[in-house]
Order: C-alpha cells, then structure tokens, then sequence
C-alpha cells in the first residue's frame, strides 16, 4: 500500500476526535468563566453552641456574601467520619479564582468556633441556580449547557452525515445484534469497573489525583455535571475514538496499531492528572478499543465506557 494511500485514511481518522475534543474544552472554558458560580462546602462537627456560633460567623462574613448551613438530607448525606450531628457550611456565588480563599476562612471559622472539621477541600463547580429563580427558558438552557449535550450533538450530527459514505461502524455491529452488542458492553463494562474499584482498594495513590470517591457525589456536582462526566462525555468520546477514529485508521495502518493510537489519544485527551491517570485512562481506551476490534459494535462501546464513568460516584 502506498504512502498516501495509508496517510489519507489515518488523517481523516483524527478529524472527529480533535473536533470533539475542541467542542468539550470550548463549553467547558466557557461555562467556567461566563457563569462562574462555584460553591466551597465544608463539614463541621460539634455541640449545638460551637455549630450555631459557625452558623452565625458564616452568614455574617464580610467578604463572602451567601453562606449557608444545611442538614444531611437523602441527596447529601452525611460523609464518612462526621457525627450524626454534623452540619454542612458552604460560601456559594464563588468566582473563578475565590475557591480556595472561601474553603480557608470556613475553615478559619471552623477552628474559631470550636467545631471540628470532618470533611473540607469539596467544592460545587458551577452551580445553577434553584428552579425558582430561573424561568422555563433558562432552566432550558442551563441543563444544555452543563450537561454538554451541545458539543455532544455536535459531534453526532457529523459522525451520522459521513458514517454511511465512511462505512464506519454501526451502532450494534456487522452482524447486527442486539443482544449480543449489549451483552460484550456489559460484560466489559462490570469488568472494567471491577478493575477500576480493585486499583483504588490496592494502589490508593493511584487516585490520589482524583477527589476522595465520598465527596463525588450528585449531591457535591450537580446533575448536570453528573450527566456530562457518567453519560454525555463518554458517548462523545465512544462515538469520535472508536465509531469514528478505529475504522478509519485501521485502513491504513491496521487494527493493532489503530487500537493502540486510539487508546493512546483518547488518554491524552482525557487530561489526565499524573501518571497513574494517564494508564487508568489508556486501559479503559484499550479495553473499549479490543472490544470494539471484538465486536465492530460503537453501543457496546459506549455501553462499556458509560459503566466504568459510573464507578467515580457513589450513587445517592
């Protein structure tokens, strides 16, 4: 096979991917600095006097106008190693750069009241506002904007207008299977997941860059960032480095050096934090990649990624 003849398919297989990549970072930067509204929660524990007394410092803080106190409720439970009596205090209307200082001064009024600090260092990115302050439209155009459906769109429309005229992969495989597409995704998903949840019970610095898995809740992000990072996201990436990227680069290079292209891409892309993360992210790209060599199917792709996201939260 010529030069050309393998170069063409492999640089139109990168095409997809660095669109979708462009599209997430484009929303994502967008929405933090456009609608920064960041929220610094810590959790205190200690007799009725010390929590009212931090109750009290945070609502009349000078430099942080909307502190708050909240209750454990089914959608924020109590973290692990709080008391049953222990109380959520947050600085909300945070701007981009205001995090840390706001997540200092709980703390500082933490230890000025006495109370002790059971859970600090957790912070709501980008928080919406409640329904009640917000007509239908913007409700609308808040959940689109944080759920990353935009870019996600995007990325769909485009693969579906060239997929025919591409052949690139089908949704349940050559053989056209539904029940076979689903059980491979499945099974390679529970796996991926056991894997996942072994690495972090063997090797816990391995997660060291990632928050602790209690503070990764619906509750601490938000549904529409929980949307984005356990459905959205990962259909987005399925759907450019396996439906899009696998097929393309395997004309001209061939399905083993496609695979590991697309695993190596698809972590880069995931920004990893260190070194741990970039090989947690290449093995579940490996993994979806073999399946999809296995199968030809992008549904048990997306199953399979969808699965092992779903291991960064603890469902509340």
């Amino acid at each position: 096979m010529r030069i050309r003849e393998r170069a063409l398919p492999l640089l139109v297989s990168l095409l997809l991917p660095a669109l979708a990549l462009s599209l997430l970072l484009a929303f994502t930067i967008g929405a933090v600095v456009f609608a920064a509204n960041d929220r610094a929660i810590l959790w205190a524990d200690g007799t009725p006097t010390q929590l009212g007394e931090m109750q009290r410092r945070v609502a009349d803080n000078p430099w942080f106008k909307h502190g708050r106190m909240a209750r454990a409720t089914p959608s924020n439970p109590l973290p692990p190693g709080c008391g049953a009596g222990a109380r959520e205090y947050s600085f909300a209307s945070l701007g981009e750069v205001e995090g840390q200082v706001a997540r200092e001064i709980l703390e500082m009024i933490a230890a000025q009241s006495g109370a002790g600090i059971c859970l600090s260092n957790v912070f709501m990115i980008n928080e919406l506002p409640g329904p009640e302050d917000q007509t239908w439209t913007q409700q609308s155009a808040s959940a689109l904007l944080g759920t990353s459906i935009l870019p996600g769109a995007m990325v769909l429309f485009v693969f579906f207008a060239f997929s025919a005229r591409l052949r690139l992969a089908t949704l349940v495989g050559e053989a056209g299977q539904w029940t076979q597409a689903l059980s491979w995704g499945i099974g390679a998903g529970v796996a991926t997941s056991a894997l996942l949840a072994l690495g972090v019970t063997l090797l816990p610095g391995a997660t060291g860059h990632l928050p602790p898995p209690e503070t990764l809740t619906v509750g601490t992000v938000g549904y529409s960032l929980a949307i984005a990072l356990v459905l959205v996201v990962p259909i987005t990436q399925e759907v450019a480095f396996r439906g899009w990227l696998m097929p393309l680069a395997q004309r001209g290079i061939g399905a083993v050096p496609a695979a590991l292209l697309s695993s190596t891409l698809y972590a880069a892309a995931s920004f990893p934090a260190d070194a741990w993360g970039a090989l947690g992210y290449f093995l579940l790209g490996a993994i979806c990649s073999a399946l999809y060599v296995r199968t030809r199917s992008l549904l048990a792709c997306i199953i399979a990624n969808v699965l092992a996201s779903l291991t960064l939260f603890w469902v509340t």
